[in-house]
């Protein structure tokens, strides 16, 4: 029969992750360990952040994009056995993911969208002036960054070139507080265009109210619609 392992081994081999020496306590009396000491492992008590803006009558859209509606069909204070609603929507109507077939026929749909530019450490940038490639170099945008910009809802604050620098650094993932990240106009256009063009998936109409600048992880998840050329999408941030 295997023997137990004295019990310094044993609390090395059943917490590997615990980086602390347990070589100089005196193992068999009592001692505590401070909870610095656990910081190896994720806290339960982590905070979300929502920033999907909610679907609701009302909600703003894009101007001669249809209305958000929600209608019931079957409801049980009416006699039926359950509630059951139709929901219609533009495939652009609050946050959502526009992929490459928004703006190209033969684009990628939305369904083909990377999880891997979804997920993961994100930085929200908070602009108030336009925004070209020097100050894009300014703000030090790494190759792979997942991008939000915090613009209090205004759509004409990245201006094209830095939609083409943001192309030349090769970040993964574009987001905006507002209805769309460029005016309607052809400026709008080209940075689609360009953004889209070059692979990098742009998320719009986030809830960044309640975020302040700086680092979070980010987990964005689309509904996945086969060959849609956009689509809702619930996404969220924890502060790193």
């Amino acid at each position: 029969m295997m023997q137990r392992p004295e019990r310094k081994r044993w609390i090395a081999f059943r917490y590997p992750r615990l980086n602390v020496c347990l070589s100089s306590f005196i193992i068999h009396h009592s001692f505590t360990l401070h909870p610095s000491l656990f910081s190896c492992y994720p806290s339960p008590m982590t905070d979300w952040i929502d920033i999907s803006t909610p679907l609701h009558p009302g909600l703003p859209v894009w101007p001669g994009d249809p209305p958000f509606k929600i209608r019931s069909l079957s409801s049980i204070s009416n006699g039926a056995a359950f509630n059951l609603s139709e929901i219609a929507m533009s495939s652009h109507a609050g946050t959502h993911l526009d992929a490459p077939r928004h703006c190209f026929d033969n684009g990628a749909p939305a369904e083909s969208a990377p999880l891997d530019s979804l997920i993961g450490p994100a930085r929200v940038i908070e602009i108030a002036e336009p925004v070209g490639a020097p100050e894009i170099d300014w703000l030090r945008i790494g190759q792979g960054e997942r991008v939000l910009f915090k613009t209090g809802g205004r759509m004409d604050l990245l201006l094209p070139e830095a939609a083409e620098r943001l192309v030349t650094i090769g970040v993964a993932l574009v987001g905006i507080d507002a209805l769309s990240i460029g005016a309607g106009d052809e400026a709008g256009d080209f940075i689609h265009r360009t953004l889209l063009g070059a692979g990098i998936w742009i998320l719009e109409t986030l809830d960044l109210s309640q975020v302040s600048p700086g680092d979070y992880d980010l987990i964005c998840l689309p509904l996945k619609i086969i060959g849609a050329d956009g689509v809702p999408a619930r996404a969220v941030l924890r502060p790193r």
